[in-house]
């Protein structure tokens, strides 16, 4: 992995690892623009404003004072008029009219701009750059070893083949491998006396927004909204992998939508979906036999 440099002294950055199994890295990601309210919000006081807290908005973290919000479910521009570890409190951006309650849970607030006079100075920037992930290793004990017996099999009988065991064994270790770090949700790590083991998650762990689940049936248009969600980031080609249930689902997208005229004598019938195409980008289907049981009709873009 690149190292990527500390963004204030410009240095490199150092590589963390740690001898309790613990080890972190940075990806780059843009500073969050919006959140949401969680219940309704009454406007009190004269003029009447909103206060945020963590009790009733998703992360009141990401405002600064002086930061003009757009509320989306009564399309008023607010500014951030004191903030606070606790709470933070919006008025209306004129400074004297009543801002008024949010009703719907979910509502997005979001920061569009800041509420400066032309002799003001420059604001404080809020800190962009990497944001440190962290993971626990995982330990695959799992080896492979034979008998003279199976040795014997190979050069003087017509028993089982040696090199094709150690074959399907080595098969069994790499699938087990990619099931943990496709469905392991969870990292930690627990002690016993002097023995340490750890545990890192895998996708069903890292991933929360790009990750869909539709039983018994997915319909096109949840599939496109869950699509335009994740276009809003990244590039405009994207790789969706996805267990055998979902990819039959996606493939009677076309069924219903197209009719199918075989000839006479058919030797070949049925569709099958590689490339979905929308607004935003492309989205290649790869179907995961990994993923069975539940994980049939989850997909991972």
């Amino acid at each position: 992995m690149n190292q990527l440099p500390d963004i204030e002294s410009g240095r490199p950055a150092k590589e963390v690892t740690s001898q309790l199994g613990k080890f972190e890295w940075f990806e780059k990601g843009y500073m969050p623009h919006q959140t949401t309210n969680k219940t309704t919000i009454t406007a009190s006081g004269t003029p009447a404003t909103l206060v945020l807290t963590s009790g009733n908005c998703t992360d009141i973290t990401i405002f600064s004072t002086g930061d003009i919000v757009l509320i989306e479910e009564t399309d008023q521009m607010a500014f951030v008029s004191a903030k606070n570890t606790t709470q933070v409190v919006l008025t209306h951006i004129d400074g004297v009219s009543n801002l008024v309650l949010l009703q719907t849970e979910g509502g997005y607030l979001k920061i569009i701009g800041s509420r400066v006079t032309e002799y003001d100075g420059v604001r404080g920037g809020s800190r962009s750059g990497e944001v440190v992930l962290e993971n626990y290793l995982t330990i695959f004990s799992d080896s492979i070893a034979s008998t003279g017996r199976y040795q014997a099999g190979k050069n003087w009988t017509d028993g089982v083949d040696h090199p094709a065991l150690v074959a399907q064994k080595i098969e069994e270790m790499k699938l087990q491998a990619e099931r943990y770090f496709l469905f392991a949700p969870v990292k930690g790590y627990a002690t016993s006396g002097n023995y340490r083991t750890s545990w890192g998650h895998g996708f069903l762990g890292r991933i929360s927004s790009n990750v869909n689940s539709y039983s018994p049936t997915l319909d096109e248009d949840t599939f496109d909204a869950h699509l335009q969600e994740v276009f809003a980031q990244g590039g405009s080609r994207k790789l969706h992998m996805c267990g055998s249930g979902q990819l039959t689902e996606l493939n009677k997208f076309l069924k219903a939508r197209y009719e199918l005229n075989p000839s006479p004598v058919t030797n070949i019938y049925g569709v099958n979906l590689k490339e979905y195409v929308t607004p935003f980008g492309i989205v290649d289907i790869v179907w995961n036999p990994v993923m069975d049981g539940k994980f049939t009709n989850y997909g991972f873009t």
